[in-house]
């Protein structure tokens, strides 16, 4: 048994003592003779007995600690009733806030936000990751005329699915304008970079110029990935919160 629910038990015992007492005085009452019967109707005696008084038909008042314990409990059983109703609202709230946030998770990021963007955006980043390497080797083996042809060829294929993301990245304002824009920002530092990359090999007049002067990270796209990754599981994050 819950310590509430003992609470409101006492609170009901002492609810009912004044209640027995009364009762108890009344058959007292009742079994007087006819004449003290009226005796008491006609003087409207009071039932707590004043001092120095010895009949039997009188109350004796209870003690000060009796009268004041009572009056605790009732009160402590009164606030522990509030704790509780305060208790269950905040809980049922929260679970209503929790239900709330599991389906927007459940239906917008992973119906919504999952497919149309962050899919895509792996196989983005693992497919570009792999190119990036091969033409980092070709640069080695290829002669200059090829290598251009190659790298040109990369980075029309390259705009066209960075071009897709871009349409997809639309769909992250769904959970907010901010998360957008610096996702979107992430976006054009990948586009510009690989766009100056491949129009320096272009221009180059000499492979060696390239191999000396250009470069770029074997694992910038991966890093860019994980960039862009941990901004949205953080503003996940604080929207739940």
């Amino acid at each position: 048994m819950s310590f509430y629910k003992v609470t409101r038990i006492i609170f009901l015992v002492l609810l009912f003592l004044p209640m027995a007492a009364s009762s108890k005085t009344s058959d007292s009452v009742m079994s007087q003779t006819p004449t003290q019967v009226n005796t008491t109707k006609q003087e409207a005696t009071p039932l707590i007995k004043p001092k120095n008084t010895t009949s039997e038909n009188w109350i004796d008042k209870p003690p000060a600690w009796v009268i004041w314990g009572t009056v605790a409990l009732a009160l402590f059983s009164f606030l522990n009733l509030i704790r509780e109703l305060i208790k269950d609202i905040l809980n049922k709230k929260n679970e209503k806030k929790n239900k709330e946030l599991s389906v927007k998770d459940e239906f917008w990021n992973r119906t919504i936000i999952f497919p149309i963007f962050i899919e895509p955006l792996v196989v983005f980043s693992l497919s570009n990751s792999t190119k990036l390497k091969k033409i980092k080797s070709d640069v080695r083996t290829e002669k200059l005329d090829e290598l251009k042809e190659i790298t040109k060829s990369y980075y029309e294929s390259f705009d066209a699915e960075i071009n897709e993301l871009y349409d997809s990245c639309l769909a992250l304002k769904i959970i907010g304008q901010e998360v957008y824009d610096e996702v979107n920002t992430c976006l054009e530092e990948i586009d510009d970079t690989v766009s100056t990359y491949c129009a320096k090999i272009n221009i180059a007049s000499d492979k060696n110029v390239i191999l000396n002067k250009v470069h770029m990270d074997n694992l910038f796209f991966m890093t860019k990935f994980t960039e862009i990754i941990n901004k949205l599981i953080d503003k996940h994050n604080n929207y739940s919160l």
